[in-house]
């Protein structure tokens, strides 16, 4: 089976602030936001940062919340490109597992992938996971925007938190499965 990667783009409002209320995207798909998040919604998933670790937020201030399903076995990169460039734009990668909302609370959910970097100005504050990182959690500072791809499972689903420090305006989400066909061999035929 070959499936083609195919892109088509939508403009949205607002996704879920919660992770309960995490909107739906899917891969090989660009979102369009046309406002940024404001606040945390109705619970702050991550309060001030108890161990001060470097790869979880500080803490939640203006977040939005995704699920992605992986409906095949690939290599997934994103980019997250602010409508402005001043706006610093953090985010966390997880995988779907029972209870993770209370793994969260209790500070025990480890993300697959976070980059908490200083906005580059440079770069247009783009964000995410793309091949020319080599490290696949970057610390609050001045870093890599872009931390390294995830070899993503098919069949699994992941919770992507994004949080805009400082609140401001939208954002473009494009994100992107290769498919790994592995060993196997494939034949195409015909005009």
């Amino acid at each position: 089976i070959l499936i083609a990667g195919i892109s088509n783009s939508q403009t949205l409002l607002l996704p879920g602030a919660d992770l309960k209320s995490a909107q739906k995207i899917s891969v090989n798909q660009t979102y369009t936001f046309v406002q940024g998040p404001k606040g945390y919604g109705k619970l702050q998933e991550f309060r001030i940062n108890p161990n001060k670790s470097p790869y979880i937020f500080k803490e939640e201030r203006n977040s939005a919340w995704f699920i992605i399903d992986i409906p095949y076995r690939g290599t997934f990169t994103f980019d997250l490109i602010p409508h402005d460039a001043n706006n610093d734009y953090d985010w966390m990668l997880f995988k779907s597992v029972p209870d993770l909302d209370k793994l969260i609370i209790n500070d025990l959910a480890k993300p697959l992938r976070s980059n908490n970097a200083r906005n580059n100005k440079s770069t247009l504050s783009k964000t995410g996971l793309n091949a020319s990182s080599r490290t696949p959690f970057i610390k609050p500072g001045p870093g890599d925007n872009y931390s390294v791809p995830l070899e993503a499972e098919a069949g699994t689903a992941l919770y992507l938190v994004v949080d805009n420090i400082y609140g401001g305006k939208g954002f473009d989400l494009s994100l992107n499965l290769s498919q790994d066909f592995g060993n196997r061999t494939v034949l195409l035929e015909g005009t």
